[in-house]
């Protein structure tokens, strides 16, 4: 094991690797996409956010929206399209971050700027892990009460 970082096996440690043009030439083009998904992503957000107030707002005011949806609880509708916004924040960070310090590392060659994008990559990737596996422990009960719903009805 590495001394340094008891998780990474010495035999992975090779101070003469280097980066070839190629792979410079990768993380360049790569750079701009993600920033550019992360924007998006910080867009798609707020506008989720946003839209989840609004909808409360309209409900509370009573404009008859209610009546539209039927059975269904309205205001769920507005807290799924907040908690969508909230949710959607955090890779959308990640991206814009790791594609910013590859940027950084491409201007300025510091090892710093690259272990900072891959520790915001490596974020980003623990992160979507984590909803996949709520997901997936979530999905079962969705589907069961659902089935129970609409058997009751």
């Amino acid at each position: 094991m590495n001394p340094v970082d008891p998780g990474v096996p010495e035999n992975l440690v090779n101070p003469h690797i280097v980066l070839t043009k190629s792979m410079l030439k990768y993380l360049k083009q790569t750079s701009p996409w993600l920033r550019f998904i992360g924007t998006l992503g910080y867009i798609f957000c707020s506008i989720s956010v946003v839209g989840g107030i609004i909808f409360l707002v309209a409900i509370s005011a009573d404009y008859g929206l209610a009546d539209e949806l039927g059975d269904f609880p309205a205001e769920i509708a507005g807290l799924f399209y907040i908690l969508l916004g909230i949710l959607l924040f955090f890779p959308s960070r990640f991206l814009h971050k790791f594609g910013e310090k590859i940027r950084r590392f491409l201007d300025s060659n510091s090892g710093e700027d690259l272990e900072q994008a891959f520790k915001h990559n490596k974020s980003l990737w623990k992160y979507i892990g984590i909803i996949c596996i709520i997901i997936i422990i979530v999905a079962p009960f969705l589907f069961f009460f659902t089935a129970i719903g609409i058997l009751v009805n």
